[in-house]
């Protein structure tokens, strides 16, 4: 069937997370360097980003911090913070090109539930390369009603469309049992080509790769 309609993932698809998470590290060991004058910024940002990256400790960063390095600040304190840092997060350029290309060339959609996805968008200026930007705050990717309601209404043909994103069950569980290809972007939550490649219609490095499949 010929591809009509991209669905594109927001997160770790269109830019790289780590980007974010970085971010929001920095603003994080900023702030408590200057809530306890004793701590030093760079220190907090380096145990943070161990934790993070190195250790895989991904959900209890911040209550490691204050178990192993400073009790002093509340974490939901640190979570605040870092929910609201300023962004810092870019798409490189090829894929802003390739976006450019594709957007005069097919009908494409933004399906994020990622956090603070309308800032994100703002933020990267990409909002232009889509037709439709759906944001579901309530209904999660990984629940089948999020893809039948999109196909309902945008009124789309699943067997003309594709999704493209990094995440194996939020987007492509359910698009996949409805007849749609999927194109897994590795780099996110999977790193090296899947045992189970046959449950996808390829896989791709960088966004740009995305050219050998339509």
């Amino acid at each position: 069937m010929k591809i009509k309609t991209l669905i594109f993932d927001l997160d770790d698809t269109l830019y790289d997370y780590d980007q974010y998470v970085r971010g929001g590290f920095r603003c994080v060991a900023k702030k408590i360097s200057k809530y306890n004058n004793e701590f030093d910024e760079k220190e907090a940002y380096e145990f943070m980003c161990r934790e993070y990256f190195r250790r895989g400790n991904r959900s209890r960063v911040f209550q490691s911090f204050l178990a192993n390095v400073d009790a002093s600040c509340k974490i939901e304190r640190m979570v605040d913070w870092y929910n609201n840092h300023d962004l810092l997060i870019q798409i490189d350029d090829d894929s802003i090109q390739l976006l450019h290309q594709l957007s005069n060339e097919y009908n494409t959609v933004l399906l994020t539930d990622g956090r603070r996805a309308s800032h994100k968008i703002e933020h990267l200026g990409i909002s232009h390369f889509f037709d439709t930007i759906v944001i579901n705050e309530e209904t999660s990717k990984k629940q089948k009603d999020c893809y039948v309601r999109l196909i309902s209404e945008l009124d789309l043909n699943p067997c003309h469309c594709m999704t493209v994103g990094d995440d194996p069950i939020f987007d492509h569980l359910w698009p996949k049992k409805m007849g749609m290809q999927c194109i897994l972007k590795l780099g996110g939550i999977i790193h090296e080509p899947p045992r189970d490649l046959y449950k996808y219609d390829g896989y791709i490095h960088k966004l740009t790769d995305l050219n050998y499949f339509i």
